[in-house]
């Protein structure tokens, strides 16, 4: 999408999905920093920003191939209670079917497995999910795709969860897993307008403009976006990389909502990071994603 929109809103259309009320958030119980590694790009989350419902979503090289991670506080469960729990509370959903479970060892940390068969919207979709309980935190990763696809980009998603270090935490994403246009999507806490704070962080193909003259577009075409205001604007420098950010405010469903975006150019790329939530939640999480910002990596 070559419009502002995709710049600036990206985060709200694709949270239109993921827009539902969470248990009230907790504390974590120490602080902690997500380092997720991308053959182009390094990106440090710090945990906090989750509250207590820490998930990133990746999404693949194909449609509807993803994966992604939860993090959330388990204080009272060993690795094998927490399991028995989880089947517990998958056991009346419809249309889901538990193919085989076990447990494999990841960088010396035990987890329990399953593959699983399940529908979504219509859609036959297989899953692999590893899960484990650490410092009174449970991890949990799943592998989703069409049974056409599954297999196909399996050893790759194996190859994803076999990279997850826990002290501190860490993820690598390989190239095999990474579309033209990569996105990942970061989800926190829900407000009480049931809207779901998130960021994400997009990268596509930019071969003809430089980072002024894509400032100077996509400034361009936030006249066509109804309620959309900049409130502030200009150059930052990260990681010795010039970025630009804008702070601006729009309405999604008559929610009041306030965002900051930061990107920039290099090596053909765009590299573009959203922050999205309400006004009056604003403010809350907002030195979490500068610490997102001034951690950046572009390779």
């Amino acid at each position: 999408m070559k419009s502002l929109i995709y710049v600036f809103i990206l985060s709200v259309v694709l949270l239109s999905g993921f827009n539902y009320a969470c248990a009230a958030p907790q504390q974590p119980v120490t602080p902690e920093i997500l380092t997720i590694t991308y053959p182009h790009y390094e990106a440090k989350v710090p945990v906090s920003f989750f509250s207590d419902n820490a998930m990133v979503m990746f999404y693949g090289p194909e449609d509807a191939v993803t994966l992604n991670i939860v993090i959330q506080p388990e204080a009272e469960r060993n690795l094998e209670q927490y399991t028995a729990f989880s089947k517990e509370q998958i056991k009346n959903m419809p249309d889901f079917k538990v193919e085989n479970e076990g447990f494999e060892t990841f960088n010396g940390v035990k987890f329990a497995t399953a593959l699983n068969n399940f529908k979504r919207d219509g859609m036959s979709l297989k899953s692999k999910g590893v899960w484990t309980v650490h410092n009174k935190r449970a991890y949990i990763m799943t592998y989703a795709a069409p049974d056409k696809l599954f297999d196909k980009h399996l050893k790759t998603a194996e190859a994803i969860f076999a990279s997850l270090k826990l002290s501190p935490a860490s993820l690598e994403i390989p190239a095999g897993f990474v579309p033209v246009n990569s996105i990942i999507m970061g989800f926190g806490e829900s407000t009480p307008e049931e809207f779901r704070i998130n960021f994400n962080v997009i990268v596509k193909p930019e071969e003809k403009k430089t980072l002024e003259e894509f400032t100077e577009f996509s400034k361009s075409e936030t006249s066509k976006i109804p309620d959309f205001t900049i409130l502030k604007e200009g150059y930052e420098t990260y990681g010795g990389v010039k970025f630009f950010s804008v702070v601006y405010k729009l309405k999604q469903s008559q929610i009041k909502l306030k965002a900051r975006s930061v990107w920039t150019i290099s090596n053909k790329k765009v590299y573009i990071l959203t922050y999205t939530s309400t006004e009056s939640a604003f403010e809350k999480y907002a030195a979490d994603i500068e610490y997102l910002c001034k951690n950046f990596i572009v390779k």
